[in-house]
């Protein structure tokens, strides 16, 4: 069976619209999470593998997605697709790159296991 999430949402009234009980809604975050600490959990769950191990290997995967994205690669890693994004208007025949103007952004997707945990997820307020 899998595996249901909770997640705590704030109400926010919309004063904006034209009904009186309008609302948005914002997630109540619960925490924050750094590497080490998700290091630490998966150590509690997976004794096999030590905390040095784990965190080198996540280190040296980390560089070589980093290489790979800015190498112009679509990098799965972690909860994300990674590809690289080009910001800027391009004209004429022979346009060339105006670093004031125009520039390179990350473009990241959700994976497939992340939104089945979204669809997963239940919400309270």
């Amino acid at each position: 069976m899998a595996k249901i999430f909770k997640v705590l949402v704030e109400l926010y009234e919309l004063l904006l619209t034209v009904r009186k009980n309008d609302h948005s809604g914002r997630v109540k975050f619960t925490g924050s999470l750094k590497v080490d600490d998700l290091i630490e959990i998966a150590v509690t769950r997976r004794s096999d593998i030590n905390a040095v191990t784990m965190k080198v290997s996540y280190e040296i995967l980390k560089e070589v997605a980093l290489e790979e994205v800015c190498n112009s690669k679509h990098v799965e890693f972690g909860l994300t697709h990674n590809s690289l994004g080009v910001n800027g208007v391009f004209i004429g025949d022979h346009p060339s790159w105006d670093s004031k103007e125009d520039s390179l952004s990350l473009v990241s997707v959700a994976t497939v296991e992340i939104r089945g945990c979204l669809k997963r997820a239940t919400s309270f307020f």
